[in-house]
């Protein structure tokens, strides 16, 4: 039987440029991302690395959309990172409106592919 984990990385906030409205490109915006990593067949994956890799990715980038910052981290995270049977990342903008927070969600399922 294969060993299966998930890594969850949870209201993790970082400071970036990201948007299309001329304030956003102007000035850094606390988004807050959501992550799941589901792997198997190894005993551990350092949830340090993927860590910094979101930090280092935000830091180093400005994005437009939010779709395409999850394409991007996304596509990344699967290059460092092996053994992988699903991912699902959220970005969230809690400060764009007074009465909600904007979100957008991608889940990949890497599993056929493994």
């Amino acid at each position: 039987m294969d060993n299966i984990y998930k890594i969850s990385i949870k209201d993790f906030k970082i400071n970036t440029i990201i948007g299309i409205l001329d304030f956003e490109r102007e000035n850094k915006q606390t988004i807050i991302i959501d992550i799941d990593v589901v792997y198997k067949n190894i005993n551990i994956l350092d949830y340090s690395i993927l860590h910094d890799l979101i930090v280092d990715i935000f830091n180093k980038n400005q994005f437009y959309y939010l779709e395409d910052a999850i394409k991007y981290t996304i596509d990344l995270i699967k290059l460092n990172f092996k053994h992988l049977i699903k991912i699902d990342m959220t970005i969230k903008k809690p400060n764009i409106f007074s009465d909600c927070i904007v979100s957008v969600n991608k889940i990949i399922n890497l599993e056929s592919n493994s």
